[in-house]
């Protein structure tokens, strides 16, 4: 199942729970290709009146067909213009599920560990620090945010090997502590780019 995300991720991220509950609920024992999304539709009309939720765009497949696709709410609530199954959202924070996901399935293929070296996995350009052992920073605790990295605000993205040169450095011991890092995400891009072979990955994202 696949939501379109407005601006409120979090609210939502729980709201899909619900959703992909429902549809369950509905059943799709009788015709697959022709199942009842009346609750599920129900439901988000619901939330969107409670929770104020600008709007949300859903689509539902099946082995690669779309089942049914709607929009809700306003995608312009000041102009009135209503949401479709076709309103285009930010995707901002959401690519890291997919990201994520990524680096389980290639654990599951053992094609990478975890536990080891992020900077295994990486290119010409590493993870360092003048004080800590980079190589205790693992794809793990990049992905939890315990590698050592810290925030950063660049003013526009740079290209991967110049982000990781200039920017991931380690601030504190490897796993010693959490703090977010917006770098971690994107250097896990990277290493999943690189050990699947699929460039198209790290390029669906930067987009």
């Amino acid at each position: 199942m696949k939501i379109r995300w407005p601006s409120k991720i979090s609210s939502c991220m729980l709201f899909l729970s619900f959703v992909v509950s429902l549809w369950a609920q509905t059943g799709t024992s009788g015709n697959v290709s022709q199942p009842d999304f009346s609750k599920v539709r129900k439901l988000i009309q619901e939330q969107i009146a409670t929770k104020g939720t600008p709007s949300i765009s859903v689509a539902v497949a099946h082995n690669g067909k779309i089942l049914w696709e709607q929009g809700f709410g306003w995608a312009d609530r000041e102009n009135r213009i209503r949401a479709t199954e076709h309103t285009m959202y930010y995707t901002a924070s959401v690519t890291k599920l997919f990201t994520e996901t990524a680096l389980m399935i290639l654990q599951e293929r053992k094609q990478l560990d975890l536990d080891r070296p992020v900077n295994d996995y990486l290119g010409a350009a590493k993870l360092s620090s003048p004080a800590w052992k980079a190589d205790e920073a693992t794809v793990r605790r990049v992905a939890n945010h315990t590698a050592g990295l810290t925030t950063f605000n660049p003013a526009h993205r740079l290209p991967m090997e110049q982000a990781i040169s200039h920017y991931g450095v380690l601030f504190w011991p490897p796993g010693e502590r959490f703090d977010y890092s917006n770098l971690g995400p994107i250097i896990l891009e990277e290493v999943v780019a690189r050990v699947s072979g699929k460039n198209e990955f790290r390029d669906a994202n930067d987009k």
